[in-house]
């Protein structure tokens, strides 16, 4: 509905550890919907409860760097355009 209105949006999604997992459907949905760009960004700890900090490993900011280089190669397969933006 969005991708079809015409109205300048911007696709985002916040990846957390579980969501690492899901990106390879996440890319593939968003290219298969008509999507042309989709922006990344990094689950934070800051201002979140403690259940949801806990969850975040210490190399969180690695692991994501790396999940996020990766979906950027396969979007660019995919013609997705992926970018990273901070949280």
């Amino acid at each position: 509905m969005v991708l079809a209105s015409g109205v300048a949006h911007e696709l985002r999604t916040t990846v957390t550890p579980v969501v690492i997992a899901q990106l390879p459907a996440v890319l593939r949905l968003v290219r298969e919907s008509g999507g042309e760009h989709l922006v990344l960004q990094r689950a934070r700890n800051d201002g979140t409860d403690a259940a949801f900090a806990a969850t975040l490993p210490p190399d969180w900011p690695a692991r994501f760097d790396h999940a996020a280089a990766w979906a950027t190669e396969v979007g660019s397969r995919l013609d997705l355009e992926v970018r990273v933006r901070d949280a």
